[in-house]
């Protein structure tokens, strides 16, 4: 039986993804109510394979132009720096 190649394990890989809010709340509500020494693991309880992940970003359609996404990142980190360095100086 021939082995699958470099690139046919990559497309079988499975990998589990947690949006970065639902990880925050789950950070926060471990913090405020886990009392355990016993390690958490903190996951969205299911795996995608590399291949169905890539036909689902392919499947997906902007609504925002890379420019218009890359001048709102910009935006946003300037906007909230500049309130981090205010807080920071003020008296």
């Amino acid at each position: 039986m021939p082995h699958a190649s470099t690139t046919d394990d990559a497309w079988a890989a499975t990998r589990e993804f947690l949006y970065a809010w639902d990880a925050t709340e789950g950070i926060v509500l471990a913090a405020e109510t886990y009392d355990c020494a016993i390690p958490m693991n903190l996951g969205a309880g299911f795996e995608i394979s590399i291949k169905d992940l890539v036909h689902k970003i392919a499947q997906s359609r902007a609504h925002t132009s890379f420019d218009e996404g890359l001048r709102r990142t910009v935006g946003g980190y300037r906007e909230t720096r500049a309130a981090a360095l205010r807080e920071a100086t003020a008296p």
